[in-house]
């Protein structure tokens, strides 16, 4: 009966030493294969950072020269409107009105935001606040495309109609400047300042999501 169970004792010791042997080598390889896809995970997610850069700083050149045309176009309509002075001339409201048939639109590059988003590899950037900045800033881009279509339906639909009416395009003068103080004119235009006002505070808070991201990538 001894020997029976000294020999029993001796194959379950075996078949334990067995069993950790495998159970060893199946968890090395776990832990081996979820550190490989840690590794192509961080390193797709740095391919990633690195385009974004890119974007980012593309757009805020872009950015930077909308603000300053809406900023000029905004600050010469109100002059017109509320303020000409002793100085301003014919030539002046002929600027404003000129520029006021300008339209800006932002076009932000969105391809590795996109490929990011339909791959599901957002989730990949493990960084909360980071991650809310991204998808925060890339998500205003319908905004500010629903503003400018604002501005641009504006235009072509009200003041388009004003110069065609008023105006000799070969000579590039208006047959006309009495309009300039009337009525419908003057409202024309000032909804035109409403729309471009909004698209300017609009523009300066993308633009200060721009820098906010692009900090938290240098991090």
């Amino acid at each position: 009966m001894k020997n029976f169970i000294k020999e029993a004792f001796k194959k379950w010791k075996f078949y334990f030493l067995e069993l950790m042997v495998v159970f060893i080598g199946v968890t090395s390889a776990f832990l081996l294969n979820t550190w490989w896809e840690n590794q192509l995970d961080k390193n797709q997610v740095n391919e990633y950072i690195k385009s974004i850069k890119l974007d980012l700083a593309e757009d805020h050149e872009n950015l930077t020269e909308n603000i300053k045309f809406l900023k000029n176009s905004t600050e010469k309509l109100k002059r017109f409107l509320y303020d000409q002075g002793d100085h301003w001339t014919d030539d002046s409201t002929m600027v404003v009105v000129s520029n006021s048939l300008q339209f800006v639109s932002f076009s932000g590059k969105t391809s590795t935001y996109e490929s990011m988003k339909y791959s599901g590899h957002i989730n990949l950037i493990r960084d909360f606040e980071l991650r809310t900045a991204l998808v925060s800033y890339y998500e205003g881009f319908s905004h500010i495309a629903f503003l400018d279509d604002l501005s641009q339906n504006w235009i072509t639909g009200q003041l388009l109609e004003l110069f065609l009416e008023n105006m000799d395009m070969s000579k590039g003068i208006f047959l006309d400047t009495s309009i300039f103080g009337e009525l419908t004119f003057i409202n024309k235009y000032s909804g035109l300042l409403v729309l471009l006002d909004q698209n300017y505070r609009a523009y300066k808070q993308l633009l200060e999501e721009n820098k906010k991201l692009t900090e938290l990538l240098e991090r």
